[in-house]
């Protein structure tokens, strides 16, 4: 199951479709097993492989289904992952707000788990959220958020 995860996490960028095969194959196996941790983060991966595919109500699905079990889990390093997918994917959809609502919360949780390279990728998120988003934000703008102040 592991040497599935870690095929498809090396094939899905260049490689979406592939690496959603195998990561179907993981979970299908990670079910069968009862083994939650890894059906969480096979349901993140293959989330990222339909952001790959702009398949986009499919990824949230599956990312907010990851979100759910990291959160009973208790994996937060899952958390943060599939929250920042999330993100990501809000802001390709032009939902700025609530792309700015996952990266404050990954840059929260990088924080807690002492990721100072995850911390600031997430304000850059944060940034390039409030650039790209223009005019739609610019309410917003005068308040950083509560992330960035504790920085």
């Amino acid at each position: 199951m592991y040497r599935l995860f870690q095929e498809a996490r090396r094939k899905a960028e260049d490689h979406p479709l592939e690496a959603l095969e195998l990561c179907e194959q993981a979970l299908q196996i990670a079910q069968a097993h009862g083994y939650h941790p890894g059906l969480a983060w096979y349901l993140r991966e293959s989330g990222s492989c339909y952001e790959s595919l702009v398949q986009y109500d499919e990824a949230l699905s599956r990312l907010g289904r990851a979100c759910e079990m990291f959160e009973a889990l208790g994996i937060p390093a899952g958390l943060a992952s599939a929250t920042h997918v999330i993100g990501i994917i809000e802001s390709e959809r032009g939902n700025f707000p609530r792309a700015l609502e996952c990266f404050e919360r990954y840059v929260e949780l990088a924080r807690e788990l002492g990721r100072r390279e995850s911390f600031a990728i997430g304000l850059g998120n944060i940034a390039e959220t409030y650039f790209g988003a223009g005019g739609a934000l610019a309410g917003l703008a005068a308040t950083a958020p509560e992330s960035a102040r504790a920085a």
